[in-house]
């Protein structure tokens, strides 16, 4: 990971012209990143990378061309930071009824303190690593956080719909991120005629 002002001086060593920063579920990278390519004279595109969720799935809209400053985009996504927190604390709870308590809220507080950082269970990963209770964070999915394992507590949030809204509402558009991940072709036409603009079409998978 890198500071938005060193992603774009990389970015602009490589030849890029434009750029889009598409951070998870946060916007504040975006003024840094704004500065940034007007220093190196590139083109910068507001972005972001939503997670909404549908029948218990992840799925990722990118967002771009919006209006950093819209307050009811600004207040979605503090709502979505509060969903986020709320399912890792479920997970320190489940994680100390099976006898490996953590300090949560220590664990949580940069994200809680930062809307740049996105708290996620890879935070959750790490912490099991120090604090002994496997070797890996490979580990830590496999046995305890992964879909299915005790420890894991399903996403709630937005649905796909309810982002494709609020980034409109904010002037911007809507891409469905990765299809190929996603694994359901299927719900594509359905999220067309709720408001989806593009599909992501390269990915390195």
């Amino acid at each position: 990971m890198f500071a938005p002002d060193v992603l774009v001086a990389r970015a602009a060593a490589a030849g890029v012209k434009t750029l889009g920063l598409t951070d998870h579920d946060t916007i504040a990278g975006c003024a840094e990143a704004s500065a940034a390519c007007a220093r190196h004279g590139l083109h910068f595109l507001p972005g972001i990378e939503i997670t909404a969720v549908t029948g218990e799935r992840d799925v990722h809209v990118l967002a771009y061309f919006f209006d950093v400053d819209s307050t009811a985009l600004r207040g979605f996504l503090a709502a979505q930071r509060e969903i986020r927190g709320n399912r890792v604390r479920g997970m320190f709870a489940r994680l100390k009824e099976l006898g490996m308590p953590l300090d949560g809220e220590a664990i949580l507080r940069p994200g809680l303190e930062d809307p740049s950082v996105a708290v996620g269970r890879p935070w959750i990963a790490r912490a099991l690593v120090a604090a002994g209770f496997v070797s890996s964070v490979n580990e830590a999915f496999e046995r305890w956080l992964g879909r299915g394992c005790p420890a894991f507590v399903p996403r709630g949030g937005a649905s796909p719909a309810d982002v494709f809204a609020v980034v409109h509402e904010a002037g911007g558009l809507v891409s469905l991120a990765h299809p190929v991940l996603v694994k359901h072709d299927d719900w594509i036409p359905a999220f067309a005629r709720q408001g989806l603009d593009a599909i992501e079409a390269f990915h390195s998978a």
